[in-house]
């Protein structure tokens, strides 16, 4: 009997490790759904994530890419953290499976570009963070899908300037940092932006957390972006008006 009970314990301890090492990748920390793979040197995202994951951190690690489908099965995830990383692009539709995000950081890497649509199917999103990149553009519409967007941060990038109308779905907006990028206020490229900034003045942050609508300066000249008045242009239509001759109706003297 007492080898019996001890040859169970042993046999459930066995479990429990396997069990324990396949839910948490090699050089990574788990608590419950909460994979931890930070500061390991990493090349790759590890293998052997459970499905069941909400809360995954791969920062601060030596990631050059990122594999079609690396997240397709992570459907529950919630919070995904790539930040310091050496990321230089985005493959097509890498978070399409990733309904549930609410939080994104993909700051201080290398990313030079968007795809296009790459956020479309993130619509809880709440976070984003993009700072420290390399982006010199942003892709028509790319935020279109994130009407629940409470912060984005787009600070020390290469942005010139941004498609019309890039933040008008951001509803729900509470904070965006757009300070150290070279920003490009020639008109008439620049009044979407400078008009933008000048309507949502109060959820625009400096590098303090301050609010500060003139934290985005023209490159060059340092002037705030918000500051650069484009002239409204006119159509001037001529209308040329024909005179208008009245005949009047000729008299006839009647002979007596």
């Amino acid at each position: 009997m007492k080898f019996a009970l001890r040859g169970t314990c042993v046999l459930l301890a066995l479990l429990l490790c396997c069990r324990n090492g396949k839910a948490c990748p090699s050089r990574c920390s788990c608590s419950g759904t909460e994979i931890r793979c930070i500061s390991k040197g990493l090349t790759s995202v590890p293998t052997g994530i459970p499905a069941r994951t909400t809360y995954l951190r791969v920062d601060h690690n030596k990631l050059q890419s990122l594999p079609n489908g690396v997240f397709d099965k992570l459907t529950k995830l919630t919070h995904l953290e790539l930040q310091t990383n050496k990321l230089q692009s985005l493959p097509n539709g890498v978070f399409n499976k990733l309904t549930s995000l609410t939080y994104l950081n993909l700051g201080s890497n290398q990313i030079q570009s968007l795809p296009n649509g790459v956020f479309d199917k993130l619509t809880q999103l709440k976070e984003l963070y993009l700072y420290k990149n390399q982006l010199q553009s942003l892709p028509n519409g790319v935020f279109d899908k994130q009407t629940q967007l409470t912060r984005l941060d787009l600070y020390t990038n290469q942005l010139k300037s941004v498609p019309d109308g890039i933040f008008d779905r951001l509803t729900s907006l509470q904070s965006i940092y757009l300070y150290s990028n070279p920003w490009d206020c020639t008109c008439p490229g620049i009044r979407y932006f400078s008009e933008w900034i000048n309507k949502h003045s109060g959820v625009v942050l400096d590098s303090s957390n301050n609010v500060n609508p003139d934290s985005a300066k023209c490159s060059g000249s340092g002037k705030p972006v918000r500051s650069i008045i484009c002239p409204t242009t006119t159509t001037t239509t001529t209308t040329t008006t024909m005179p208008t001759t009245t005949t009047l109706p000729t008299t006839t003297k009647m002979s007596m």
